[in-house]
């Protein structure tokens, strides 16, 4: 988590799928669906079959998610019907699925989700009960999640890196202080205040900013422990299958180490556009070959919504066929 950013339904299934009609190209795509859905004209059965599933770069599998789409990728029908941009979220499961509740919200049914999990979250089993901690610190809902199933004390002072840990330490039991989204405003934020030593640092195996380096050179003594693990995982089937094919792909990357492995699986054949949580994020995706890299303005979820939205309404209204060139 780090630096990164902070974040913090139910997934839909069918066999059939809304496709837009000729005479809405070039319209926004939200509202262009809408008035697609009473049409039984513009209903098409739709799977896609990639014609050469070897085409994108592969990686050794180490856990074996492969997680569901929200809808059913759409593909041209028989007449050459087109289809919208669809979206890649490679976040682990539940964030996963809560972004993506929140984009089909926003986006409507006209938006094609697939998930493909680039970390699977594994807690670990250990014993913290030796260790003294007067304020604990959290940077991912995760750490929150695990700690609580590994210790059972809520009086100590908490701090979180935003909003969305904070809302998942107060559900634990917490009364935390939130940082505005980012490791170095939380490091700043706990060095201005001095809380009561020692300081306990929980948190995954892989992290973009080491927060215990810097509490503990400014002279605030601070412990770590890990607490999960985030696990390799290979692209799904459906994702290099999406990957591989010629529509536009939006891939939001919510860590540098999700960046990484997402260009470790490349490279692809599809036009990707990705939209980055943060710089350090973006500074990783400059390394590939992707068409768009889009930095949000905020590292936060609601930042993050608006971004992806409004570069798949732009991606659409470029690739619709007699739309802006």
């Amino acid at each position: 988590m780090g630096s990164s950013g902070d974040l913090g339904n139910h997934t839909t299934k069918g066999g059939v799928q809304v496709c837009l009609a000729f005479n809405n190209r070039g319209k926004d795509l939200r509202r262009a669906t809408r008035d697609a859905h009473h049409c039984s004209s513009c209903i098409v059965a739709a799977t896609f079959e990639s014609e050469n599933s070897q085409c994108c770069g592969h990686r050794s599998e180490r856990c074996t998610l492969d997680q569901a789409q929200v809808t059913p990728q759409r593909r041209a029908n028989n007449s050459g019907a087109w289809m919208p941009a669809s979206i890649l979220i490679t976040r682990p499961a539940p964030s996963a699925e809560r972004f993506a509740k929140v984009l089909q919200d926003a986006l409507g049914p006209a938006c094609n989700i697939v998930f493909s999990p680039l970390m699977q979250i594994k807690n670990c089993n250990l014993d913290l009960s030796d260790l003294s901690a007067a304020t604990i610190i959290f940077t991912s809902r995760h750490a929150v999640e695990a700690f609580s199933r590994l210790d059972a004390r809520r009086n100590a002072v908490c701090y979180t890196v935003g909003p969305a840990t904070k809302a998942a330490a107060q559900e634990a039991g917490f009364d935390p202080v939130a940082a505005d989204g980012t490791g170095e405003a939380l490091t700043r934020k706990i060095l201005s205040d001095g809380p009561p030593e020692p300081c306990l640092y929980v948190r995954g195996n892989h992290v973009a900013y080491d927060i215990q380096d810097e509490l503990v050179s400014a002279g605030l003594e601070t412990h770590m422990r890990i607490v999960y693990r985030q696990i390799e995982c290979p692209l799904s089937l459906k994702a290099k299958r999406l990957l591989c094919g010629k529509d536009p792909v939006i891939v939001p990357l919510f860590s540098p180490r999700s960046a990484e492995l997402f260009l470790q699986a490349g490279p692809f054949e599809a036009p990707v556009h990705a939209v980055a949580i943060s710089s350090k994020v973006a500074d990783r995706l400059g390394k590939g070959n992707l068409k768009t890299v889009v930095t949000a303005i905020r590292p936060d979820q609601d930042a993050m919504v608006k971004s992806v939205s409004d570069l798949w309404t732009r991606v659409n209204r470029l690739e619709t066929p007699g739309g802006a060139q």
